[in-house]
């Protein structure tokens, strides 16, 4: 039972969404609403063209007042055109970060037009009671006209205050947003009544309404449960409507006599009314459940990328982006703020006794008390038992200490332990993958001492690393051009004191730094696995000499 109630709970759109989910449905509606808005502007304005040509201007070369005729055929298409280019620019650059000084202007334009336009209303014609028209038809008719231009206001304001919030303030209203669709919506609703109603008079379809509602179901996609609300309410009262108009014509009951019993029989036309009701509805539901399908599924993937699977903390290269974002924010002076690189002590003994699962599990842990103990920091694992924090400099050395007991305290039987190296950032355009590896530099020079567990990158620390760089970027131009030679040490027999060989000891002869020794470029050459450049070069020189002994090159 429960389980059937948890799915038509959710098949009606009552279960609860997260943030992500909400605002890729409201995106999804801001998308359909721009491409709406472009097929009103183009339907308009072919709907002008025709009303001028066939309608206006004959009229006109007949002897009509021309404005007269101009307001009276045109009037609506007009406004129409108006919500649909403003509809347009509103839902374009609501997708913007940012909008120009021109798109502002484009916004404010668009807005005050629609405001101005609602002016037009006291030209336009309002129904009046005759014969044929009762006053409940004609204040119908009249309601709907003016409902048209209310809701042309309060969408001109909308948009006017909308653009002056993202141009000014630089930030998004999503009530505006809301209410901008919503307006759009009320419109046509009330214009396809407002059509239909009259069309229905003179025994023809109510194809506008219908036009009109399809446009409400396709840009009101929210959840099922408001749609058949909205799309509901909408058939309901436009059904009373029609039937105020001589007991609703082909919608009201047929009196049909069943063996000899006189029955009301719902009319074919009423059937198909609500059978294009149950339709539509049916869509909505089918469309916002595969937007929602999507947006988990979106969601999926951005949380892939942003987070590390295994400790739901940030992804480095979304660490880095973020950390990109807050340096340059200019909020925090830059001298509270410093990169860490954490490595944890002995890991990989505790993977080895405790296995693979329990290795995941203490990563996990770790990261937790990153988490708990950096609260104002962004943090990420950056591979393996390597974390990375941009963080305040504020109790920076309790806060480590903390963490290395903790760290410590999780097994007694294996010595663990952290060693954390620090940067300062140089300036708020740093790129931080650079500043990382600095820190990853400073706590390298402490890799192997448990005793410490915080170094900071340092001039001294600066020149090393700068020459490390110069050691890995160089090796090629050094091997290509022979700055790289054999130093030869004799090998002595011991018990004959006679030479029996020599040993091939690199050297580094640079043009920059001088001579260099192999305890400064072999462990870096390692390190970075281009050591074998630095073998053949040797191997390929002490053949050379070997061959040709007495060339003056032998050293």
């Amino acid at each position: 039972m429960k389980k059937t109630l948890r799915a038509i709970s959710a098949l009606l759109g009552f279960e609860k969404l997260n943030r992500a989910e909400r605002d890729y449905l409201h995106d999804a509606n801001i998308r359909t609403s721009a491409y709406m808005g472009v097929i009103v502007v183009l339907l308009e304005a072919w709907m002008l063209f025709r009303q001028i040509f066939y309608k206006v201007i004959p009229r006109v070369e007949a002897g009509a007042e021309p404005f007269g005729q101009f307001v009276k055929y045109t009037s609506k298409y007009w406004l129409f055109l108006l919500i649909g280019l403003g509809l347009t620019l509103f839902c374009t650059y609501q997708r913007k970060k940012k909008i120009s000084k021109g798109q502002f202007a484009a916004l404010m334009t668009v807005g005050g037009l629609c405001v101005a336009y609602t002016a037009v209303l006291s030209l336009e014609s309002f129904t009046r009671v005759s014969e044929s028209v009762t006053p409940v038809m004609a204040n119908i008719m009249n309601a709907m006209l003016v409902s048209i231009y209310v809701f042309l206001f309060a969408i001109g304001v909308t948009i006017v205050a909308y653009a002056w919030t993202r141009y000014r303030r630089g930030r998004r209203v999503v009530a505006l947003e809301h209410l901008a669709i919503i307006g759009f919506n009320l419109v046509c609703l009330a214009f396809g009544v407002y059509v239909s109603y009259s069309d229905f008079w003179g025994g023809k379809e109510i194809i506008c309404f219908l036009t009109m509602v399809i446009y409400v179901g396709c840009l009101l996609i929210y959840r099922p449960y408001m749609t058949l609300l909205i799309l509901g309410a909408g058939f309901w009262a436009f059904h009373a409507v029609l039937m105020t108009y001589q007991g609703g014509l082909s919608f009201a009951p047929n009196d049909v006599v069943v063996h000899g019993i006189a029955r009301q029989v719902i009319s074919g036309d009423s059937v198909n009314y609500w059978t294009f009701f149950i339709s539509l509805s049916t869509i909505c539901f089918a469309i916002y459940h595969g937007r929602l399908s999507e947006a988990r599924k979106s969601e999926a993937l951005i949380r892939t990328a942003r987070r590390d699977r295994l400790t739901d903390l940030y992804s480095y290269r979304y660490f880095t982006e973020r950390a990109e974002e807050r340096m340059r924010s200019a909020e925090e002076p830059l001298s509270d703020l410093i990169y860490l690189f954490i490595d944890v002590h002995n890991f990989k003994a505790f993977n080895d006794q405790r296995g693979f699962e329990e290795g995941n599990r203490f990563l996990v842990a770790v990261g937790g008390m990153i988490a708990e103990l950096f609260p104002d920091s962004l943090y990420a694992r950056q591979a393996d038992d390597h974390y990375v924090a941009l963080t305040k400099t504020e109790a920076l050395p309790t806060r480590l200490e903390e963490l290395n007991r903790r760290v410590h305290d999780y097994d007694p039987e294996i010595r663990l332990g952290i060693n954390c190296g620090g940067y300062h950032p140089a300036g708020r355009e740093e790129d931080p993958r650079v500043a990382i590896d600095r820190a990853r530099y400073a706590a390298k020079t402490i890799r192997n001492r448990f005793q410490d567990i915080y170094a900071e990158y340092d001039e001294a620390m600066s020149r090393a690393y700068h020459r490390r760089l110069y050691i890995v970027n160089n090796v090629e131009n050094a091997v290509r051009n022979g700055w790289i030679v054999p130093f030869y040490q004799p090998v002595v027999r011991a018990d004959s004191g006679k030479l029996c060989g020599c040993e091939a000891l690199a050297r580094w002869m640079d043009p920059v730094y001088g001579q260099l020794y192999p305890n400064e470029f072999i462990p870096v050459l390692e390190e970075y696995r281009l050591i074998h450049r630095l073998d053949r070069a040797i191997f390929e020189a002490a053949c050379r000499d070997l061959r040709n002994p007495w060339t003056g090159a032998c050293r």
